[in-house]
């Protein structure tokens, strides 16, 4: 693309010589020659300030909000996250080719891996790096599209209503998939009928001829499907008659066995992943590449070879030989109670090493007790909380639990009481928020004590 189309699709001044860029970053330190530099004005840093340092390292352009003097063709816009995705959006219609968009409060980043793995077996999808799922990781994701590519799949995030909503209109995809709803981002949208309806935002996008796959389970089902409207609808679930239904579930240690009654007939698969939650997972994933086409046998074949995603039910070793299970990836009441499920099926002593839960407005401290008193019922024998951060909201905990319950003010401390369990047979299960960094307590177990410096 050149830069006064980029002016012209994005309404913007084209500052300096036309010229053509071969691919879009919004962080210099990845500019590659060649490049547009998309400058991005953020809460801590302005990426007008590194305009010049993009064109040191190649960059052919640069767009921006304001002028810099960086010696650069440079292309002028009101806003540059908005110009951004009317490049990305642009740069979609180009491309022929299904787009599964998936959403949800839960599992999105994992149905996404899973749905690529599944497409990977035949063709050739584009699918994020990690959990680029906002308003600059969904365009940046669209514009790497190639001719190479037989599908994208797309995840979308949000933490305030609307954001889906603009999302979905960028990526428009011809699937849309809604994972569930649970109590997450209250503090932005308020209540779960506010959650659901944002998560509904992604039928916006979705064409007339499109398809959208909805939980049966979920007790949001009825709005989703109300607001997918006259377009064909999958389901997929376990407890409720669904196009994907999960029969005879068998958990194991290292994953699950299952039958899946679906409209192709009856499919065996195996998951090297654990838990309830990712056996729905698994069949959210089976629906949407079953609605662009996908042979049923690659869809056992794709999901045979999932083997999980980092910061997610991972199973490690702690130095001194317990298992070590790394959730630390992210935490709301659903995934904590899904994370409880699993590790109140393991046999042996079980730890659960907890974080603050994000997001959740005035009701934290309610929601933190439930998941206090969730893990009481499970039969978790130690808990250990983490509050480095002096959140009050964490007293919810010991409430829930009762007063064993263990909080740390720091890492060091925590890894340090959890001396005596490390040793074989006991399995410690880690998570929090990502706010809450506890990666940093997995690295140290896993070391032996020594906390590591970053986040996983």
């Amino acid at each position: 693309m050149t830069f006064s189309a980029a002016a012209e699709l994005t309404g913007g001044t084209l500052h300096g010589m036309d010229g053509v860029f071969s691919g879009v970053r919004i962080d210099s330190r990845a500019v590659q020659r060649g490049e547009l530099f998309v400058a991005i004005r953020g809460d801590r840093l302005d990426g007008h300030d590194f305009v010049a340092d993009a064109a040191d390292r190649g960059a052919a352009g640069a767009l921006v909000a304001r002028r810099t003097d960086a010696d650069i063709s440079q292309v002028a816009v009101a806003d540059t996250t908005v110009a951004l995705g009317r490049l990305a959006l642009d740069w979609r219609r180009a491309f022929d080719i299904p787009v599964i968009g998936i959403t949800g409060s839960n599992g999105k980043t994992t149905v996404t891996a899973m749905v690529r793995e599944i497409l990977s077996v035949s063709g050739h999808p584009l699918a994020p790096r990690e959990s680029y799922n906002n308003q600059w990781g969904v365009p940046l994701t669209l514009l790497e599209l190639t001719g190479g590519h037989t599908h994208a799949v797309i995840e979308m995030g949000m933490n305030h209503a609307g954001e889906i909503d603009r999302l979905t209109r960028i990526a428009a995809p011809t699937v849309a998939l809604v994972n569930n709803a649970v109590a997450a981002h209250l503090e932005g949208l308020g209540s779960m009928e506010r959650v659901a309806e944002a998560k509904g935002e992604i039928f916006n996008g979705l064409g007339p001829d499109g398809v959208a796959v909805l939980n049966r389970d979920d007790p949001n089902f009825g709005l989703w499907q109300a607001l997918a409207g006259e377009r064909r609808i999958l389901t997929f679930g376990l407890k409720n008659d669904a196009d994907f239904r999960g029969l005879d579930v068998e958990f194991t240690p290292a994953g699950s066995r299952l039958s899946v009654r679906g409209p192709a007939g009856d499919a065996e698969i195996t998951l090297a992943v654990p838990g309830r939650h990712n056996v729905m997972n698994a069949l959210a994933a089976m629906a949407a590449c079953h609605a662009v086409g996908t042979d049923p046998d690659d869809l056992s074949a794709g999901l045979a070879a999932f083997t999980g995603i980092p910061g997610r039910l991972r199973r490690l070793s702690a130095a001194g030989g317990a298992t070590l299970v790394d959730d630390s990836f992210n935490a709301n009441p659903g995934s904590v109670a899904a994370a409880i499920d699993f590790l109140s099926s393991q046999p042996g002593r079980r730890i659960l090493v907890l974080g603050a839960m994000a997001e959740l407005g005035h009701s934290a401290e309610e929601h933190h007790a439930a998941m206090g008193s969730y893990a009481s019922r499970g039969g978790i024998d130690r808990l250990l909380v983490l509050n480095d951060g002096d959140n009050p909201d964490l007293a919810g905990y010991r409430r829930g639990y009762g007063g064993c319950t263990e909080v740390f003010p720091d890492v060091p401390s925590l890894v340090a009481s959890l001396a005596s369990e490390d040793r074989p047979g006991n399995i410690i299960l880690v998570k929090g928020s990502k706010s809450s960094r506890m990666g940093r307590v997995v690295q140290a177990l896993a070391a032996g004590g020594e906390p590591g410096g970053a986040s996983c």
